[in-house]
């Protein structure tokens, strides 16, 4: 199928939700659902849906009905279920991510410290999709960055509906767990999305120089950066390289050593970027050797254009490599 043919069925899947009856009657379906396993998949008849709804024209509820099945809505000769697609559809209505787009400023997160210099004096922002923590009493994970506020700890996409039954304590220390989750999905080769297969890259900002802090040209400290895109649905996202190797052999296991377990990380944990060393080895191709730092101990690991790992070279404080042997 050409992009041109997909982009027509997608356009016209999507025309077919913008009808209040249309919404409707994915609404009634969603909310019949009860508490019976796979009772979501259970058919709802046509008498019972056009009861529901505020039509009174047999006629045009049909007409409404048809323009959902494919897409949206599986028929069958007992009634009607929810797609997958149409599941998410409701279910982001639900959760207010169509139609809600919250913004909230300089929230106070009360009984958190900040993991770089201990102060108290830790903001929550939220905005288009994207939570930020930030600390008001010293430059954070970086200096100032164009795509955060100053100070910033942490940030990430996360559904408006993780702020709902959430004081912004609970979303500081959740926060990283999503992330963490998304991170994960995306690691094993699914698109956190639609579970299409994902291409991963190695990519070097070319005109790095972080020597004030940030670069002006890719906005971050570190030059590398990897980059994920899902085969299926065209979705991107990027993350760290240094964030990635703290999930694999052999930097995890050197993490875990030390009491940093990368499966399910702590807000405090984030402190180990500031000590990070980034080398950039090539441009072409791609090659980065990083070492990570932890008190006095030392690791540094060797990434090619493939993404694959190699130890370079493991410092040990003496005494922590006696006490092992003990």
């Amino acid at each position: 199928m050409s992009g041109e043919e997909n982009g027509h069925q997608a356009g016209d899947a999507f025309a077919a939700l913008a009808n209040e009856h249309r919404m409707g009657i994915i609404e009634t379906l969603w909310n019949r659902r009860s508490t019976e396993p796979n009772s979501q998949r259970t058919p709802i008849a046509f008498s019972e849906l056009f009861e529901a709804s505020e039509l009174d024209d047999k006629g045009q509820f049909n007409y409404h009905l048809g323009k959902l099945v494919g897409p949206f809505l599986a028929r069958s000769e007992d009634g009607y279920t929810l797609t997958y697609a149409g599941e998410n559809i409701a279910r982001a209505v639900q959760a207010g991510s169509v139609t809600d787009n919250p913004e909230v400023e300089d929230v106070s997160v009360e009984g958190r410290s900040c993991p770089f210099c201990g102060g108290d004096g830790i903001v929550m922002s939220y905005r288009d999709g994207i939570v930020f923590f930030s600390c008001t009493n010293c430059e954070g994970l970086a200096p100032e960055s164009p795509m955060s506020p100053p100070g910033a700890i942490q940030a990430g996409t996360i559904p408006a509906s993780a702020l709902v039954e959430r004081d912004p304590a609970d979303l500081y220390d959740d926060a990283i767990l999503w992330g963490n989750h998304v991170y994960m999905t995306l690691l094993h080769g699914f698109c956190p999305a639609c579970a299409g297969a994902i291409d991963e890259s190695l990519v070097l900002c070319d005109d790095h120089d972080a020597s004030g802090g940030i670069c002006e040209s890719c906005g971050d400290r570190f030059a590398s950066r990897v980059r994920y895109e899902c085969r299926v649905c065209g979705t991107v996202e990027w993350g760290s390289l240094w964030g990635r190797l703290s999930y694999m052999e052999p930097v995890f296991g050197f993490l875990y050593n030390h009491g940093v377990n990368a499966l399910r990380p702590s807000v405090d944990d984030l402190a180990l970027g500031r000590d990070l060393r980034e080398e950039v080895v090539s441009h072409d191709p791609p090659t980065v050797e990083y070492e990570f730092v932890v008190g006095t101990d030392h690791f540094r690991v060797h990434v090619d254009a493939d993404l694959a790992v190699e130890t370079v070279e493991e410092e040990m404080d003496s005494e922590r490599e006696i006490d092992a042997e003990d």
